[in-house]
């Protein structure tokens, strides 16, 4: 019988349907374009990682070529990072979508460039995280899953997982998983941060961050068996823009032609023959009864974003600490046990069906199109649009 690995997407894939559990972990399939989510969220957290970066230290990814690249986003061929690590994330989220893909237009492509880098410079003025010291980052965790009954480690499971910070409160002395999120969904209600109250991710990370803790594992970090056990989760949560590109009337038109200004930041704008210059980029014309209106460019787009940001940050940026108690994973520590076993018998007796309640909820499923046409996929095949992959 070949090994189990569960992650928290694996299990919680499993909890929803056991189709897409078999495609994904079984077979090992996978779309052949990322998620536009996957993808601004890899975005996102890479961006939080630069910034953390020590300024004007070597440049680390220089050192680890052994060489310095002329054409490196963090150092920008100087060998060392600059003394404005904002400077390293422009740079950065600049080279990300340096090239438009041929699933987007690019003007969808900028818009989402600037909706990532404005957004960063929102949250960087809205939050202060001097209230933590960050012990550790990508902290990985490779461990077996134990019968709390016999005490004894089941055969060929593993758990798997990577948190991606451990944060100590210079306060309090408490230690958190630090957890970096972005969401479509609105984060300004009780709905968002209800369904975390028994998150499955939240929960296999305390567990087997405590775990890790009292037998040492993390001691390199500079946390102690002795220290008080990992306190919870803390989650830095970024709502995703909802706002696009929009027409202006032909009022605000005129008057941002003759004074360049856009949501309080200046424009170079220009006329020619009857085209309309924002910096450089040509803005889209809409005739009226009495003159034109333009459409916003992505850099007017980033300018009222911006602004609605500093307006109403509350609407894009939450933390917040989530919390579970001892019952809570001693009962996750039976039902990862539960889980193994249910696989093994799906497993024994192909009992892998769909459950369309989950095909677009809480998002929409990477093998919904499988499902729905009935397409017939066994371990060895590679339906069109998809990829074997990790």
């Amino acid at each position: 019988m070949s090994n189990i690995r569960l992650s928290a997407t694996a299990i919680q894939d499993w909890l929803e349907c056991s189709r897409r559990f078999l495609y994904r972990y079984e077979y090992g399939l996978r779309p052949d374009e990322d998620r536009d989510s996957q993808r601004i969220g890899t975005t996102w957290h890479n961006c939080h990682e630069i910034i953390r970066m020590v300024p004007q230290s070597k440049c680390p990814t220089c050192m680890h070529r052994g060489e310095v690249h002329y054409d490196c986003y963090l150092c920008d061929g100087t060998g060392r990072l600059p003394q404005d690590m904002m400077e390293a994330v422009t740079r950065y989220v600049n080279h990300a979508y340096a090239e438009v893909p041929d699933n987007k237009s690019r003007e969808e492509w900028e818009v989402e460039r600037i909706g990532v880098l404005y957004s960063f410079s929102g949250y960087r003025w809205y939050f202060d995280n001097s209230r933590f010291e960050n012990l550790a980052s990508e902290v990985w965790f490779d461990n077996p899953v134990v019968n709390p009954i016999t005490k004894r480690e089941m055969q060929g499971v593993k758990v798997v997982g990577k948190t991606d910070h451990i944060l100590r409160d210079k306060e309090s002395g408490l230690i958190y998983i630090g957890e970096r999120k972005s969401t479509s969904t609105g984060i300004d209600n009780m709905d968002y941060w209800a369904r975390l109250e028994m998150d499955v991710q939240v929960t296999l990370y305390m567990y087997e961050l405590r775990i890790a803790q009292m037998t040492g594992k993390l001691r390199k970090y500079g946390i102690s068996e002795d220290d008080p056990l990992i306190h919870g989760a803390w989650y830095d949560v970024w709502h995703k823009p909802s706002i696009k590109p929009k027409a202006l009337s032909q009022k605000d038109t005129a008057e941002f032609l003759s004074c360049g200004v856009y949501c309080g930041e200046k424009f170079a704008v220009g006329e020619d023959n009857g085209a309309v210059f924002v910096n450089d980029d040509s803005a889209l014309t809409v005739p009226g009864k009495k003159g034109f209106a333009i459409r916003e460019t992505p850099e007017m787009f980033g300018a009222r974003l911006l602004a609605d940001i500093c307006e109403r940050p509350e609407f894009y940026f939450e933390q917040r600490e989530i919390a579970r108690d001892d019952r809570q994973l001693e009962e996750f520590e039976q039902d990862l046990c539960r889980i193994v076993r249910a696989i093994r018998t799906y497993r024994s007796g192909d009992l892998w069906v769909p459950n369309c309640r989950s095909c677009s909820s809480p998002f929409w499923c990477d093998f919904r199109s499988l499902c729905m046409n009935h397409v017939p996929v066994g371990p060895n095949d590679v339906p069109e649009g998809f990829k074997k992959g990790k």
